[in-house]
C-alpha cells in the first residue's frame, strides 16, 4: 500500500515543481527577454466598471466661498546646521613647538549632506606656511590662507556617523626648519548641511460650513510654488491622508488642483510634502468653492492603479481609457479624476477617453458632472497593455 502510494504522489510533485519553477521564471526575467521566448504577453484589466444610473445636473444658481490659507515651505534641501568651536584660537609651527588646536564634532551621517569649517583668519605672522586641517588623522587641506572669511571643505566620506577628530595647524616648514609661522583664527565653526526630514512635510488647514458642505460643487485650491532648491523634486498633496496631487515643478507656477468632492470633510487638512533635494514655498494660497443652497451630491467613485502599471503608464506602454454608455442625445459629460477636471463629448450614446495623464499609483479618485441630468447606463476604466 506504502509503494501505490509513493507512486501516486510521485508525479503530483513533479508537476508543482515544474509548476514553481515556470512561475519563478515569470517573476525574475524581464519582459522583453520573456516575450522574445514566450511571445507577445498582452495585459488587459478593468479597474473600474460602475452603472452610475442618473447623474444629477449641476446647480443652475451658485454661490462662490473662498478659504485663505497661510504660506508654508516645504523644504527637504540641505540646510546649514552651524556649530561653534571656538571664538579664537592660535595656531603656530616652529623648530621647538607644534602648537595646533583639536576639536570634537559630532555626524550623522544618515542625514548629511556636505560639511565645511568657517572661519575668519584675522592675522598671521613669520614665514608664509600652509594651513593643515586633519580629519580624522587624514589631511583634507593644506594650503596659504590669505586674510580674512575663509571656507574649508571638509570631504563627507573622511567623516565617521557619530564623534570625528578635526585639527587645525601650521605645515612643517620643510628644509627651512628653523623657520616659524603661526594663524591667528576667529570664529571658527563646523557647518553641517543636513537634510532635515521635520522640514520636508507641512501642513494647512481649512473648515466648511454646514450649508457650503452639503450643496458643495467642487472645491479648488490655487495657490503659488516657488522653487528654492537648486533642483526640481517631486511635490505631493495630500488631503484627509489621501493622495491627490503629484508633480515636479522645474519653475514657479501656479497650481490649481481640483479637490475631489468626496474627500471634503468640515474640517480639513492638506499636507504637502517633497523628495529630498527639493524645497519649494508655497504662496498665496487659498481654496476656493463653488456651492449651492440645495442639497447637491455628484456620483463618485474610487478604483486603483497598481504599483506594477503604474511605470508602464509613464512609459506609454499602457492606455487607460474611460468608456462611458448612454441612451441620451449628444452632450457633454464632465469628470473630475482626481486633481483634474475634463470635459468630454458624448457621441453615439458613447465617450471614449484616454486618461492616462490623469491617474496615480495607488488609489484614484472620479466624480461625474452634467449640466442637466443624464442617465450613464455604465462607466468603465480599462487598462490595457499596447499592440
Amino acid at each position: 500500500m506504502a509503494t501505490e502510494y509513493k507512486a501516486q504522489i510521485g508525479p503530483v510533485i513533479l508537476l508543482l515543481v515544474i509548476a514553481a519553477a515556470v512561475l519563478l521564471y515569470a517573476i525574475s526575467v524581464p519582459p522583453v527577454e520573456r516575450e522574445r521566448l514566450l511571445g507577445p504577453i498582452f495585459y488587459e484589466r478593468v479597474a473600474l466598471d460602475v452603472s452610475p444610473g442618473e447623474v444629477q445636473g449641476t446647480p443652475p444658481f451658485t454661490i462662490q466661498g473662498v478659504h485663505d490659507l497661510a504660506g508654508i515651505v516645504v523644504d527637504f534641501s540641505p540646510i546649514p546646521s552651524p556649530t561653534v568651536l571656538s571664538d579664537q584660537i592660535s595656531v603656530s609651527r616652529s623648530l621647538a613647538s607644534d602648537n595646533s588646536a583639536a576639536f570634537n564634532v559630532n555626524v550623522n551621517k544618515g542625514t548629511l549632506s556636505a560639511a565645511a569649517l568657517e572661519f575668519e583668519v584675522s592675522s598671521k605672522e613669520g614665514e608664509l606656511r600652509g594651513l593643515l586641517v586633519t580629519v580624522n588623522n587624514t589631511i583634507v587641506y593644506n594650503a596659504i590662507v590669505p586674510l580674512g572669511n575663509a571656507r574649508v571643505t571638509v570631504p563627507a566620506d573622511q567623516l565617521a556617523d557619530g564623534p570625528n577628530l578635526i585639527t587645525i595647524s601650521v605645515a612643517p616648514p620643510g628644509f627651512a626648519f628653523w623657520r616659524s609661522s603661526s594663524y591667528v583664527i576667529r570664529d571658527l565653526q563646523f557647518v553641517a548641511e543636513q537634510f532635515v526630514e521635520t522640514e520636508a512635510t507641512k501642513q494647512q488647514t481649512f473648515t466648511i460650513g454646514a450649508q457650503e458642505l452639503d450643496g458643495l460643487v467642487s472645491a479648488r485650491y490655487q495657490a503659488l510654488a516657488r522653487i528654492r532648491s537648486k533642483e526640481p523634486a517631486a511635490l505631493r498633496l495630500d488631503i484627509n491622508g489621501r493622495r491627490i496631487f503629484s508633480d515636479v515643478p522645474a519653475s514657479n507656477v501656479s497650481l490649481n488642483v481640483d479637490l475631489p468632492r468626496s474627500l471634503i470633510d468640515a474640517s480639513n487638512t492638506l499636507v504637502w510634502n517633497v523628495d529630498k533635494g527639493g524645497a519649494y514655498e508655497i504662496l498665496f494660497s487659498r481654496v476656493v468653492t463653488t456651492y449651492s443652497r440645495e442639497r447637491f451630491q455628484p456620483k463618485s467613485y474610487t478604483f486603483t492603479v497598481l504599483q506594477m502599471e503604474e511605470p508602464e503608464i509613464r512609459a506609454s506602454r499602457y492606455s487607460c481609457t474611460l468608456e462611458a454608455a448612454t441612451q441620451q442625445a449628444p452632450g457633454t459629460l464632465t469628470a473630475q479624476i482626481n486633481s483634474k477636471t475634463r470635459d468630454f463629448s458624448i457621441k453615439d450614446g458613447k465617450v471614449t477617453e484616454d486618461i492616462c495623464k490623469e491617474l496615480q499609483q495607488g488609489e484614484n479618485f472620479i466624480a461625474l458632472y452634467s449640466s442637466a441630468n443624464i442617465q450613464l447606463d455604465s462607466v468603465k476604466v480599462t487598462i490595457k497593455g499596447k499592440v
